[in-house]
């Protein structure tokens, strides 16, 4: 690969994980493809790994948190909990009980599940400010700060609690950061006499200018210059996201960058690296955006993104799908109602099939699914994905290698018809709606006939059966009971 003038040799194992970019690291894998170590090239010193669990997030993440050129017992670790989307929601140092800071993400529409927002459109993170990053946590998160995103989800800027700016950052088309310390008005990268004196001349002409207006009152004024002063000596620039003292990790598209590495984001189900605008390992989905692998958005970074890791669409689209409420939430006597009975109607308003694959089968199963009372909807479109993968490998099979475009073309069918489903509540929730009826006193349903003994809620709503999903690289994880399915999604593997 070429970078400017520079020629670098990129190096991979036989499972298509990046192991060597060329020039400074080295990258360590685990058996699911998941990235658990990075060294430095010229001497081996290990300069951050990661765990994670059965749900495929990272867990835990540890770096030099000591200055002292590498990673050991010696530097602290930071453990990492997530909300039910796969969003980071708090982060734990060491043993520590209490978090060190916490998050809240946007969540508008759909009664605030946040269908309408972005996965990972953070809003607002409280800190622990009083005491250092790697020291105990007090208990008290007192400092706040809100994160304002442009119209991809980038962070472009973080203020007070007050509406002061903190910092500013901009991005490369596929991420690099440009970060602006507060009153860095030349956008230089950082904050010197060169840009208090552009202050001050903006001033004496009395003249209005937005990158001086640093408290963002409507005027370019001594109070302005101070705080450039203040920031004085700060510096970040290309490359680089966040200074120490604010220390933001969410930047390109909301994405967590990682907190050894300016150059890598940590997208769920893969890496990306901004300075090779590639993902460090291949698609666990195949070939579903196309006959590359590694190639990121689709290679249109301004018209797409891919919070998951495994798919690009575009910047508007939600990312994965919401969670749905069962119409009769809080019935304890929800039973299937007697006169209805489970039915379907094919694939609706789209193609039965698509050309030589017959999905007609996974469309009438999957109307089944959402028409008996009681079941599962992310456990139906996760049989419903897996059924039309199914039909395109019978279709296509490969080998022979000649298939392969047809089985890409075909995958990237049945990701369109797996999202017409899985991405709305309505349908589910109206077929519920018909397929239950709800049995408590003292107003019951029409058909309810009192039971002899009342019967327990485990009883009524059974666990439904665990799927069995075929992901691209031939082995069976389990998917867990219950649990939304986004396709060919580690998070649904076993628990190791």
């Amino acid at each position: 690969m070429t970078l400017g003038t520079n020629n670098f040799t990129l190096t991979y194992d036989a499972a298509g994980n990046l192991t060597d970019d060329g020039e400074a690291y080295e990258y360590v894998y685990d058996g699911f493809g998941r990235l658990r170590q990075v060294k430095r090239t010229d001497n081996q010193n290990l300069v951050a790994e990661y765990w994670y669990n059965g749900l495929n997030h990272r867990i835990t993440m540890h770096n030099d948190t000591d200055s002292d050129n590498d990673v050991d017992a010696s530097d602290k670790k930071f453990h990492l909990a997530y909300t039910e989307r796969w969003q980071i929601a708090a982060t734990f140092r060491d043993t520590d009980s209490s978090a060190k800071e916490s998050f809240i993400y946007h969540n508008a529409g759909l009664g605030g599940f946040g269908g309408s927002s972005k996965l990972d459109d953070v809003l607002i993170r409280d800190k622990d400010a009083n005491t250092a990053w790697t020291t105990a946590s007090d208990g008290t998160l007192e400092e706040r700060r809100y994160l304002l995103h442009n119209w991809r989800g980038d962070v472009v800027v973080i203020v007070t609690d007050t509406g002061t700016p903190v910092e500013q950052s901009r991005y490369s088309p596929y991420g690099v950061p440009m970060g602006l310390p507060i009153g860095d008005v030349d956008a230089d990268g950082d904050v010197d006499a060169t840009d208090a004196s552009q202050i001050q001349t903006w001033i004496d002409a009395s003249q209005y200018h937005v990158r001086g207006d640093l408290d963002l009152d409507g005027d370019v004024d001594t109070a302005d210059k101070t705080i450039c002063t203040n920031n004085a000596g700060k510096s970040l620039g290309r490359g680089k996201l966040s200074h120490s003292s604010v220390r933001n990790r969410a930047g390109y598209g909301g994405y967590q960058l990682d907190a050894a590495i300016d150059s890598l984001y940590h997208v769920r189900h893969r890496v990306l690296n901004t300075t090779l605008g590639r993902w460090t390992r291949r698609d666990p989905l195949g070939y579903v955006d196309g006959t590359s692998v590694l190639e990121y958005a689709s290679s249109s970074p301004l018209n797409s993104m891919d919070s998951s890791g495994l798919f690009a669409f575009p910047p508007g689209a939600p990312s994965v799908p919401p969670v749905c409420a069962h119409p009769l939430t809080g019935c304890v006597q929800l039973l299937p109602r007697p006169s209805h009975t489970p039915t379907s109607n094919g694939c609706s308003n789209s193609p039965d099939t698509y050309r030589a694959a017959n999905f007609l089968p996974c469309c009438n199963a999957h109307d089944i699914c959402y028409d008996t009372c009681g079941t599962n909807k992310g456990v139906c479109d996760g049989n419903f994905m897996q059924c039309l993968v199914r039909a395109c490998r019978t279709a296509y099979p490969v080998p022979p290698a000649s298939n392969s475009s047809s089985l890409a073309a075909c995958l990237r069918r049945a990701q369109l018809y797996h999202q017409a489903a899985s991405y709305f509540c309505a349908f589910w929730e109206d077929a519920q709606a018909h397929a239950c009826m709800c049995c408590d006193p003292p107003v019951a349903d029409a058909e309810c006939t009192p039971p002899a003994t009342p019967p327990s809620l485990p009883s009524l709503l059974p666990p439904p059966a665990p799927p069995q999903f075929i992901n691209p690289w031939g082995t069976t994880p389990v998917i867990p009971s219950g649990r939304p399915w986004v396709p060919g999604n580690p998070r649904n593997e076993p628990a190791l």
